[in-house]
């Protein structure tokens, strides 16, 4: 590992999960947020579990809420990717983060895609069947 790559690495996503908590108020048991990018695309988003039921923003928050946390959350995301950027290592296409509120537990699945998965792949559809598969457990 590239010595100050992983502690920058984290401090990026740690600023993102903070984000996703200031929009819920801390008010939430788990949050789940979720990055997707590709030379030329960005795209991101957060759900979270509360009294045991996974809910999704819309359902805890106003829309001009969530129009300010995507504002914000496109310089945080980007921040991510930039730290690759300077210590030059591969970034992930997508991130999935779980940090757990009470327990302060958390965990990243990181995924890397080649360019012929990428043409096929629908952001959207990667986000909701993560959704899904939470929502099932």
């Amino acid at each position: 590992m590239i010595k100050g790559f992983e502690d920058a690495f984290m401090d990026k996503q740690s600023d993102y999960i903070s984000l996703c908590l200031e929009l819920v108020k801390n008010d939430v048991d788990v949050v789940y947020g979720w990055i997707y990018q590709t030379p030329g695309m960005i795209t991101f988003g957060a759900f979270f579990k509360k009294n045991g039921n996974i809910v999704e923003m819309e359902d805890l928050v106003s829309d001009e809420m969530i129009d300010s946390f995507y504002d914000v959350g496109y310089g945080d995301v980007k921040k991510i990717y930039d730290v690759c950027k300077e210590y030059e290592h591969k970034c992930p296409n997508m991130i999935k983060m779980i940090y757990n509120v009470k327990t302060k537990k958390y965990d990243a699945n990181y995924t890397y895609f080649d360019d012929k998965q990428i043409e096929e792949i629908n952001p959207d559809n990667l986000f909701d069947e993560w959704v899904d598969e939470e929502s099932n457990k």
